[in-house]
């Protein structure tokens, strides 16, 4: 028997839960498993996956208890792609676009709210067909992301690609491009923020307020007021409705933009989000239905929110959990 497994047969006798709480009908169990918030990753049958200091370890909530258990498993990762940026992440879709990633690394905008002064040149798109196709920008801006979104913004059936991209001058906007023909190009993009150094951070894509289009949420400037925000296309542009505020989904300096999740929390077919709070203290759950946004349940910790959410069956009753961590390494699981 290894060490990891004797370590979690200890923990589901001691320390596992070291809370065990109800928010709006969801249950929240905690798990004191590490001393440091650890990475998390999406096992291959939808599970979830955490990295401790000697590798991956899967999670599991058995008995109203959160158990880390050895496994030989570890999550893909991309190898040899061309011109990506540091930290950067591919996106992967079915469609016609089978991935984006961000490359060609400049330093011409030494912002560093991601972790470094790098950022993107450029955007490539890699085709179903086994094109790559790329769309640089000039130099007055630049791509301040690491992973690009792929979805249908438009309904029109073709993916578009989502991207930040922040202006030298002007902070950063979101950007939508979409290939036509051999070219990638820019097809839509909401106003930038106005001011150099001011960012923002994408949510998810998706129709959140029920009015059967498709927005893009963000919350803009997540360290200084986080406003939250739908933008909608309209043309070329990309309408801002700002229905909210008091939100943080990143920490400044760090790689890890996914600190927020989407999904159906009550079950009104309208997608829902898990968000920070500004303080990163309370786990924010809210909905835009009717373009109004409201707070569906709050869940507060003593310390601050800090890693990537990721969404998993932990209990094997074939609905997502949400799962994050605090700044202490414990890892939180919202059962549904």
């Amino acid at each position: 028997m290894n060490w990891r497994l004797l370590i979690s047969l200890a923990l589901l006798a001691s320390v596992l839960a070291a809370a065990d709480t109800r928010a709006d009908g969801a249950k929240l169990v905690l798990g004191e498993l590490f001393h440091r918030p650890p990475d998390f990753a999406p096992a291959a049958d939808g599970g979830v996956l955490a990295r401790d200091p000697s590798g991956w370890v899967r999670l599991v909530v058995t008995g109203g208890r959160i158990a880390a258990i050895d496994t030989e498993e570890v999550p893909y990762q991309e190898r040899n792609v061309p011109g990506i940026i540091p930290g950067a992440m591919v996106a992967r879709s079915n469609g016609d676009i089978a991935a984006a990633w961000l490359a060609a690394p400049t330093d011409r905008y030494r912002h560093g709210v991601l972790g470094d002064e790098i950022e993107a040149g450029e955007l490539r798109v890699l085709m179903r067909d086994g094109r790559t196709l790329r769309h640089a920008v000039p130099r007055d801006s630049v791509f301040e992301d690491l992973e690009p979104r792929i979805a249908d913004i438009d309904g029109d059936g073709q993916p578009e690609v989502v991207v930040v991209r922040s202006y030298l001058n002007a902070g950063a906007a979101v950007a939508v491009f979409a290939v036509r023909g051999e070219a990638v190009t820019q097809v839509a993009q909401a106003r930038p923020i106005g001011s150099p150094y001011r960012w923002l951070n994408p949510v998810g894509i998706a129709d959140f307020d029920g009015d059967g289009k498709t927005e893009i949420a963000i919350i803009e400037t997540p360290h200084i007021g986080g406003r939250f925000k739908l933008l909608e296309r309209q043309g070329n542009a990309l309408i801002a409705d700002e229905i909210g505020d008091g939100f943080s989904n990143h920490v400044i300096g760090s790689a890890a933009l996914s600190m927020h999740a989407v999904f159906d929390w009550n079950a009104d077919g309208v997608p829902d989000m898990a968000i920070p709070s500004q303080n990163r203290r309370s786990l924010r759950v809210v909905t835009a239905r009717g373009g109004k946004l409201v707070e569906l349940a709050r869940i507060d910790h003593p310390h601050a929110i800090v890693a990537p959410m990721i969404l998993g069956d932990l209990n094997g009753n074939g609905v997502d959990d949400v799962v994050y961590a605090l700044f202490d390494g414990t890892v939180c699981v919202l059962i549904r």
